[in-house]
């Protein structure tokens, strides 16, 4: 073999800090748009990511070269900075320093993508997987 094969997919999951619904309507797909933003620039594939007005959700293919707390690490941090710099100076936003990554077998990605890209429904509804969430 000749050349490395990585094919590593993450579920996670972080919420805001003490779970307040700071993610409001107004700002949630910036966040979204900057939380993959951040994982492209690390080299990550993006799958999905979604979430609700206090955690998101997101699915990404991990590169071989970077470690996943750092990727964690810098999408927390750009969208954190988006937040609180440009989108709502005075909100207080923070983020929990805490996440939760779940590993997901290939033949599994499309269905936990679905299940991040529908969290506002499985909210609405309670139909959320707790394993797949975070308390």
């Amino acid at each position: 073999m000749r050349a490395s094969k990585i094919e590593v997919f993450v579920h996670l999951v972080w919420a805001t800090w003490d779970r307040l619904p700071l993610l409001g309507p107004a700002i949630r797909e910036d966040v979204r748009r900057s939380i993959a933003a951040s994982f492209r620039e690390s080299g990550c594939l993006v799958v999905a990511v979604g979430g609700v007005e206090d955690h998101v959700h997101a699915v990404v293919g991990l590169p071989a070269t970077v470690a996943l707390a750092e990727v964690v690490r810098r999408a927390k941090g750009t969208s954190s900075h988006l937040v609180t710099h440009v989108l709502t100076p005075d909100s207080g936003f923070r983020w929990q320093g805490t996440y939760a990554a779940f590993s997901v077998s290939r033949e599994n990605v499309d269905a936990v993508e679905r299940y991040v890209r529908s969290q506002a429904a499985h909210h609405a509804d309670d139909s959320v997987l707790p394993n797949l969430e975070i308390s």
